[in-house]
């Protein structure tokens, strides 16, 4: 009997512990806005102060003075897409990062020609330690770029069939597009100036076309003028926008799934019926000792 109790109470005392390891484990996915390493986003997220959302169903219904900020590493559904093009016709603006991800799936849906290439854009020349990080200095008269003189990518790509789209930046004429993946330039692949950022209005919205995502995490934003470039972003109507920022699309990792296993536990110990149920418990097991101790009385007394 007392080593199932010391079995049982070994066991719980396992599972307190293995559960405060990891809801306690820091973040370390890409882009995440509560990783605070090189590749996390708390830094945007703070300085844009950002509300995160983990559905596209959390969208608000008035989507003026909003901007959606969008990162598809992951595949979007059918009502997502639609989502999204309900949001951007209802007036939001929907900033829309990628490199090698999905974002082409909203741009066909969207019936736009536009693409993002998929294929590393690299520059030789205008770049910060390598051709993978080009700086992008030719831009637009457009306020996003004001009091911006370079914005700095970390293995971007480049924007392709552009002619339904207002370019708003390029890279250097030395870039190009590595489509052979091989890291030299061959003379079948486009060269810079090339498109790496665009708009497009949709509806009583606004789209707008980033090919990199890199420039929010940690590590990036407060290289060169990508902190001015992502301020003027949010400042575009001339006042802060409220900034979404949708997590639903970045990979998830074994610790995204145990967190959020923990959180769901979590809720329902929180629900009336079960909390009581957990006080009672708790109440009875402290209670318990002062019992036997009162019985152990009684029956002294009685001798």
């Amino acid at each position: 009997m007392k080593l199932l109790k010391v079995l049982a109470i070994t066991l719980l005392a396992s599972l307190i512990l293995s559960a405060s390891i990891i809801w306690f484990y820091p973040q370390t996915g890409d882009f995440k806005p509560d990783n605070s390493f090189w590749n996390g986003s708390s830094k945007f997220v703070k300085t844009s102060n950002a509300t995160i959302i983990n559905s596209l169903k959390d969208i608000p219904s008035n989507a003026k003075s909003v901007m959606l900020l969008t990162i598809p590493y992951t595949h979007y559904d059918t009502w997502e897409l639609e989502t999204l093009k309900s949001f951007l016709t209802e007036g939001g603006i929907l900033v829309l990062m990628d490199d090698y991800g999905y974002g082409n799936e909203l741009l066909e849906y969207l019936n736009l020609s536009v693409r993002f290439s998929g294929k590393p854009l690299l520059d030789p020349l205008f770049n910060y330690k390598n051709k993978w990080f080009p700086k992008i200095s030719i831009f637009s008269n457009h306020t996003i770029f004001q009091n911006v003189t370079t914005v700095l990518f970390n293995h971007a790509t480049a924007l392709v069939n552009t002619s339904d789209v207002e370019v708003l930046a390029w890279s250097s004429s030395f870039s190009f597009l590595d489509l052979n993946d091989d890291g030299k330039y061959t003379s079948n692949e486009p060269m810079g100036p090339l498109p790496v950022i665009a708009k497009k209005d949709f509806g009583n919205g606004s789209l707008i076309l980033i090919s990199d995502p890199s420039i929010i995490i940690n590590s990036m934003i407060d290289m060169e003028d990508n902190q001015k470039f992502l301020t003027n972003l949010i400042n575009v109507h001339g006042k802060p926008l409220h900034v979404l920022f949708d997590i639903s699309h970045l990979p998830r990792t074994a610790i995204d799934d145990a967190k959020d296993a923990l959180r769901y536990l979590r809720d329902i110990a929180l629900t009336p019926p079960i909390s009581f149920i957990l006080v009672l418990i708790t109440v009875i097991i402290l209670l318990k000792p002062l019992q036997k101790g009162g019985k152990r009385y009684g029956s002294e007394r009685g001798k």
